[in-house]
């Protein structure tokens, strides 16, 4: 039976909304870090504003296009780990690079920060 576009993009919210739920649960056991595809990281935008959106590539990059409210933190920068270890640890932060290497480099400066809520 063929799906009509309606119910299979219910579907993928539905998905999308499981994942989610399933990563929020999981994320004590992740030390705070909860990993999100592109799709998922645009859904948690959507339904919570309060997530501050962490751009951590370089100031060119950032200027060539970035997510509205982003904050840019230039993870090559000589103050990096200064600015993360100012960030409000209590916040929910949703980490943007280009590939995911900065990202996931950066992750044991957020934890050594007492980030509680990494995306």
């Amino acid at each position: 039976m063929k799906q009509s576009p309606a119910r299979l993009a219910i579907a993928a919210i539905a998905a999308v909304f499981l994942l989610s739920f399933n990563m929020t649960s999981n994320a004590a056991e992740n030390g705070g870090v909860r990993h999100v595809s592109p799709a998922g990281a645009q859904s948690l935008i959507g339904q919570k504003p309060e997530i501050i959106v962490l751009d951590i590539r370089t100031p060119e990059e950032f200027r060539q296009g970035h997510v509205k409210g982003a904050v840019n933190i230039d993870y090559y920068g000589k103050d990096f780990g200064k600015a993360i270890a100012g960030l409000d640890p209590n916040a929910t932060y949703l980490v943007h690079c280009k590939s995911g290497n900065r990202s996931t480099n950066a992750l044991p400066l957020f934890k050594n920060a007492g980030l509680k809520n990494v995306i």
